[in-house]
């Protein structure tokens, strides 16, 4: 068997030179998308900067929470708990029910995500307040 040492030589010069610019252009192609989602990244929390949930409340000053604790699950740190009188009866629906006791918010372990905005029927969520303190009672504050 005769083989051409110098064909094979170009051949696998250029299936050489293929994969390396195959490689340079992924490398080129996760960056671009590193690029990005970094860039992403620092608009969101210019977006969200130290704005935490505040509870909304009505003309009489009463909050609009229903205690349907759907923005308790949603959390994912876990920064909101939820404590009402009764809590053996769940709202009938979701637009009906008893105000809670405590909305406790850590604010040192909320991430002003903005799920619990979203998930909120009724809307008695929103994300406009500044908190000096770590932890604090959402259901008080507008009180004092």
């Amino acid at each position: 068997m005769i083989i051409n040492i110098d064909k094979t030589s170009r051949i696998s010069f250029f299936l050489n030179l293929f994969k390396n610019l195959k490689v340079l252009a992924i490398m080129l192609r996760f960056k671009h998308f590193e690029k990005r989602a970094f860039t992403d990244s620092i608009r969101l929390k210019k977006l969200f900067k130290d704005f935490y949930p505040e509870l909304v409340k009505d003309n009489v000053g009463n909050t609009v929470c229903t205690s349907c604790k759907l923005c308790e699950e949603i959390c994912p740190t876990n920064a909101i708990q939820i404590e009402k009188a009764n809590m053996v009866n769940f709202p009938s629906t979701l637009e009906t029910g008893e105000a809670p006791l405590k909305f406790n918010l850590k604010v040192d372990d909320c991430v002003t995500c903005g799920l619990c905005v979203n998930v909120c029927y009724v809307d008695a969520i929103v994300l406009t307040k500044k908190y000096k303190v770590s932890k604090v009672d959402l259901v008080s504050v507008g009180n004092n």
